[in-house]
């Protein structure tokens, strides 16, 4: 599951739910089930053997949970246009973890979106699971929740957000005593 080397296939079940799915080298695996209108599930996970009976696999749709909340300004005015990112909640975004982004596995559901012109944002269909909330704006420092439990078939409310504009640094950048232009400065 996840970003593996194995490409997606679209499966139709027939009237009794069942799926065969053929061409599977040898080995172990998990089924990542995404359907419209349901969370993404997962099996649990099987082996496929070479003249080994086919494994019968089941995986359990739900409607998955949901999050939402609203994000304000320092003044306590609603906030559109705020980046809302789900994200694994033992996730912490640095440029090693956005290197590899794409095939680290990961059972929450990543999505995104904006808020609203209440400031409002809200997700469905998210998988079971523990969670962190990014938000960002271009006006604003960016700002990471953790610790979001989603459940099937309930709404998780996160208390409203404030966003702050943050500070301005500046300074002069000496070498030999001198001001020097041309010079890279990072913050870290």
């Amino acid at each position: 599951y996840g970003q593996t080397d194995i490409p997606p296939r679209q499966a139709r079940p027939d009237r009794d739910g069942v799926t065969l799915v053929q061409g599977i080298d040898p080995g172990s695996y998990v089924f990542q089930v995404n359907a419209k209108g349901y969370a993404k599930s997962f099996s649990a996970p099987f082996s496929v053997t070479i003249g080994g009976d086919e494994p019968l696999v089941e995986v359990t749709m739900n409607e998955g949970g949901t999050i939402e909340g609203i994000v304000m300004d320092r003044s306590g005015k609603p906030l559109p246009g705020v980046t809302v990112v789900t994200l694994p909640n033992h996730l912490d975004e640095n440029p090693f973890t956005k290197m590899f982004a794409g095939i680290i596995p990961f059972k929450v559901t990543r999505t995104s979106g904006k808020t609203d012109a209440q400031g409002a944002y809200r997700f469905t269909l998210l998988n079971p699971g523990t969670y962190q909330l990014k938000f960002a704006h271009a006006d604003y420092y960016d700002v990471f929740k953790k610790g979001h439990a989603i459940q099937i078939g309930q709404t998780t409310t996160i208390p409203t957000l404030v966003m702050q504009r943050g500070t301005v640094i500046s300074g002069i950048v000496r070498v030999d005593g001198k001001p020097a232009a041309q010079v890279k400065v990072t913050v870290s």
